[in-house]
């Protein structure tokens, strides 16, 4: 009789070992700060500055006169002039050289929005061409602000000041309140923050923050053309709205200040400036309304005041979208958040993706320019409650903090100038 086989008994699969979802890195209340200013840099009234496509380490300033200057971001270096459209440049109020960017990956291109008098005005473009002029409104003064975004060439790494081809002109009613901030998109599209062209109660039209007729109170998007001038992009979410200016992204913002692209996600973030009670971050969302003038903050907020001005018990308005967090102005007593000092603006920063603060890795960073606070909160998370990274007592200035820059490596800057003296730019950083 044949011995009989054994029946071979099959071996286990083994049970695979779950991954560990990681633990968030804890974010340290306060326990960040502004510190190691760039040697060299501290020119007055310093406002923007853009970092030039492959040089990491070189950037442009500039100033709110209309003075540009060359810097490095990483060693002593003596800065070395750029440019100067002061005499192009309107200076009252908000006015002034507000901002720079440059040509997606192009260093020899650069875009400068700034404001000007009819002194200046080009009627005309190189070409002969009509500039292209946006009408706010019929209560338009006869002498109007105008605020230009032109391209310029840079030629021996010297602005071409010959060279301005005049993009879009934005005419203003009052000197407060313009246009402040480009930014390109992922998508290569040109997006712009325009303030609502007031004061206070948005001085010659209340209603220019809910009207998309002109470009007031919005973020408007626009594809620029190398000679001049502009195209709409076809999936602008007004377009072929009658009455409506095409180029209007969003809208509903009293003075959007700073705008700036989540470099992973692509969302595209803004800080709104308050009049009497909450300042604003906005999550831009191509085709929303976020309130003003009818409402300021949130419009569920714990203390009530969301009706602006003679808005009495006011419902949301079309596509209304509230932000995504407010606090107080210093001088409401009664809100959620009080501050012991002066928290008077708003200035929009960044969602930080850089490697030396890993436990901040997603967190929207923002800043007030009159406390130089700076506050922070986890984009990832909806949840997520804003905390305080850096409070007003160890910072190096009050009334300063202008804007954040963002560096080729994700770590941010921020740049300072007070309304009386020379700034200073900062690395944000944790305390050791």
């Amino acid at each position: 009789t044949p011995t009989p086989t054994p029946t071979p008994t099959p071996t286990p699969t083994p049970t695979p070992t779950p991954t560990p979802t990681p633990t968030p890195l804890p974010v340290p209340e306060d326990g960040y700060r502004m510190s190691d200013p760039i040697p060299n840099v501290d020119f007055d009234e310093m406002i923007g500055m853009a970092v030039v496509p492959g040089q990491p380490d070189i950037a442009i300033v500039i100033t709110q006169a209309g003075l540009l200057y060359r810097i490095s971001v990483s060693a002593a270096f003596t800065p070395e002039p750029f440019g100067d459209i002061s005499a192009r440049v309107s200076r009252n109020g908000d006015e002034g050289l507000l901002s720079i960017v440059f040509e997606p990956g192009d260093a020899d291109h650069v875009y400068l929005n700034y404001s000007t008098g009819t002194d200046y005005y080009q009627p005309v473009g190189p070409t002969g061409t009509p500039s292209p002029t946006i009408t706010p409104s019929p209560t338009i003064p006869p002498d109007p602000i105008r605020n230009v975004i032109s391209l310029f060439d840079i030629v021996d790494d010297e602005l071409d000041l010959a060279s301005e081809r005049i993009i879009i002109e934005v005419l203003e009613p009052s000197d407060w309140h313009n246009v402040n901030e480009m930014v390109f998109g992922p998508d290569g599209m040109m997006y712009v923050g325009a303030g609502d062209g007031g004061w206070l109660d948005a001085v010659y039209d209340p209603d220019h923050g809910q009207g998309i007729e002109n470009l007031l109170a919005t973020i408007f998007r626009i594809d620029p053309l190398p000679g001049g001038g502009y195209d709409i992009p076809e999936d602008n979410p007004f377009v072929g709205v009658a009455g409506a200016a095409e180029e209007v992204w969003a809208y509903g913002l009293r003075n959007p200040w700073r705008l700036s692209f989540d470099s992973e996600t692509g969302d595209l973030w803004t800080g709104d400036v308050g009049e009497f009670y909450w300042e604003e971050v906005n999550k831009v969302i191509k085709g929303k309304n976020y309130g003003w003038e009818i409402i300021e903050g949130e419009y569920d907020n714990p203390d009530g005041f969301f009706c602006h001005g003679s808005h009495v018990n006011c419902t949301p308005p079309p596509n209304y979208e509230d932000p995504r967090t407010t606090y107080c102005l210093t001088f409401v007593t009664n809100c959620e958040f009080k501050s012991p000092d002066a928290d008077v603006a708003i200035i929009g920063g960044y969602v930080y993706r850089g490697s030396e603060m890993p436990e901040l890795d997603g967190w929207y960073i923002y800043a007030d320019h009159g406390s130089a606070r700076i506050r922070a909160f986890d984009t990832s998370d909806d949840s997520s409650e804003p905390i305080l990274l850096a409070g007003s007592d160890g910072a190096p200035c009050h009334n300063c903090v202008r804007s954040f820059v963002q560096l080729a490596d994700g770590e941010l800057l921020v740049l300072t100038a007070p309304h009386d003296g020379p700034g200073a730019i900062y690395r944000f950083q944790r305390v050791p």
